[in-house]
């Protein structure tokens, strides 16, 4: 393999890798639970449930779209199965956080490989007769896939630059894995079983653990990065030194001297990455962190550890507006998959076509919606690059001599407004996406799956960036898994709505969507409260630092009276 890296080729060879293994983790095995609407479709075809129905020979050649075959008890368990396994998804996040703070990579990696395999292995065993192991495969599915993305968000710190487009693009790959789903789809028509199916994604876990071994560390890929964290110089036997290449930090790397004085966001004890070098010290007056350029330190592999607490940053007025935010957006998309299959045959229904026909676009409308949730990954960075836009290290100046190149200044804020374009950017798609759902025309939706694909991977991509902008990297997994188990506890709605849709509203989501669309118009307060807040710390410092200069002129001229008076 071939990097353009200078001296560095196998660093840079070593932290691709690193990224690409990641990356196929993630679109494999993370979130399939969000291709529901693709497995739902195979399980309707394959009788799960199906003797909750009426009538039963009818049922033995069901058409999914037929009204005449349509039956509310078995979409209401297949919606509970899905409402079940997305909760369990964000609220696994709170243990699989800590459980990831505490014992780190590998034990993780392990427990993920445990439960990928036990819900394989439940839906090997499942069939019509046994259709409620489905109930626990998808969760267990759904707990491992969680805890996959949580591990794999450490890769994003060995590109420090880059670090929320990379977190985007990683949360980009959990949200394509939607694809899977659709590739057991395919599978299905072309006439291979369910059982062998799972059998084969039962296999591939093993491969989840190539990265656990081989390059990611025991414990966690600290950030900030210390100085050439890749390298482990050893003594060969004849004497010779051997440079290895791998995720091993050295005990001895130094951070060199720096001469920018830079200040970071509040919740932060060690400021990202620059290239600036430093050791950290943090400032007792405001609870920022300068990079202190008279001195030089050693810095351990692990990061330097943070005297925030995690009681203040769950209290903090941000994480409770994020959260407020996080709970409306996510709900927004679980309502969306949770009754997409009896929303499009409720479309379907409407024209006058045969049942045949019916089904035959309902497949059609159901493999686009799963294809189109490929896209999330290539579209998942840009809102990454958005927060990352500012975070260049140097700016050219021209000048009658010509141009030269200035180190930037940014406040200690600057990272955290940065965020607030990417909240107005993913407001505006949610709110569009709401539009073109309650708009009972069939062809408008192909552009509500498009705007759902982008909503879907810019809110958890954005969530986790904004987590591990704004907080102390020590508490990423914990915060992380606190954003999504608090806001699925709003999410479990979804079922109760669905079943009041079913029995209210003959079983058509459009008074629903239309409430959900109102209540998305709350979520542009997130942004603005980031504003303020701000702006209101950048008027605290001011006068803090007017008080400090004032201080220390009536010491100097409290001085130079005690001099007049000596003489």
């Amino acid at each position: 393999m071939v990097c353009c890296c200078g001296d560095r080729c196998g660093i840079c060879c070593a932290k691709f890798w690193t990224l690409f293994w990641g990356l196929f983790e993630n679109l494999c095995f993370a979130g399939c639970v969000y291709g529901w609407p693709s497995l739902v479709y195979v399980l309707y075809k394959d009788q799960y449930y199906g003797h909750l129905c009426n009538n039963n020979a009818t049922l033995a050649a069901k058409n999914v779209t037929a009204e005449e075959t349509a039956c509310p008890e078995q979409d209401s368990h297949f919606n509970l199965v899905f409402t079940v396994a997305a909760f369990c998804v964000s609220l696994s996040t709170l243990p699989n956080g800590i459980l990831y703070d505490k014992a780190g990579t590998r034990v993780s990696k392990i427990c993920i490989s445990i439960l990928l395999l036990g819900g394989f292995i439940l839906f090997i065993f499942s069939s019509p007769e046994l259709p409620f192991l489905i109930y626990p495969a998808m969760i267990l599915w759904a707990i491992g896939g969680c805890q996959l993305l949580v591990v794999n968000f450490q890769i994003a710190n060995l590109f420090a630059s880059k670090r929320s487009t990379i977190i985007t693009f990683l949360s980009a790959a959990f949200d394509s894995s939607a694809i899977t789903m659709l590739v057991i789809k395919f599978a299905y028509e072309g006439g291979i079983s369910l059982r062998t199916i799972f059998i084969a994604l039962a296999v591939l876990t093993l491969f989840i653990n190539i990265n656990t071994f081989l390059l990611l560390p025991s414990k966690r890929i600290p950030f900030p990065l210390p100085k050439d964290y890749f390298y482990r110089n050893t003594t060969s036997p004849s004497g010779q030194q051997i440079e290895e290449i791998g995720l091993r930090p050295l005990s001895s790397a130094k951070v060199p001297n720096g001469s920018t004085h830079r200040l970071h966001n509040r919740f932060h004890n060690d400021p990202e990455e620059d290239g600036y070098g430093g050791s950290y010290s943090p400032d007792s007056g405001l609870g920022m962190t300068t990079i202190n350029n008279n001195q030089n330190a050693s810095n351990s592999a692990d990061s330097p550890k943070s005297t925030t607490t995690l009681k203040q940053c769950l209290l903090s007025g941000l994480f409770f507006s994020h959260l407020i935010w996080m709970s409306i957006v996510q709900h927004r998309n679980w309502f969306y998959l949770g009754t997409f299959n009896p929303w499009i045959n409720t479309l379907v229904r409407g024209q006058s076509i045969s049942s045949s026909e019916a089904d035959i676009q309902v497949s059609h409308y159901t493999t686009v919606f799963a294809f189109l949730q490929f896209g999330a990954v290539f579209v998942g960075p840009l809102n990454g690059l958005i927060i990352d836009r500012h975070k260049k290290k140097t700016l050219t100046r021209q000048g009658s001599r010509g141009s030269w190149q200035v180190q930037r200044t940014r406040g200690p804020n600057a990272d955290l407004q940065d965020t607030v374009l990417a909240f107005l950017v993913t407001n505006t798609i949610c709110v569009l996406f709401s539009i073109g759902v309650v708009i009972p025309i069939l062809q408008v939706q192909y552009i509500s799956f498009v705007l759902q694909v982008i909503l879907k991977t810019f809110v958890y991509g954005l969530n986790a960036a904004f987590i591990a902008t704004v907080f102390p990297v020590d508490y990423l997994g914990t915060l992380l898994g606190f954003s999504l188990a608090l806001s699925a506890i709003f999410g479990l709605i979804q079922f109760p709505l669905f079943k009041m849709s079913q029995h209210y509203f003959d079983n058509d989501p459009f008074i629903v969507n239309v409430g959900l669309l109102v209540l998305n118009l709350v979520t542009y307060a997130h942004p603005f409260y980031i504003t303020y807040f701000c702006k209101r710390e950048d008027r605290l410092r001011e006068t803090e630092e007017y008080e400090r200069l004032c201080r220390q002129r009536d010491s100097e001229q409290l001085k130079v009276m005690n001099m007049i008076s000596t003489v």
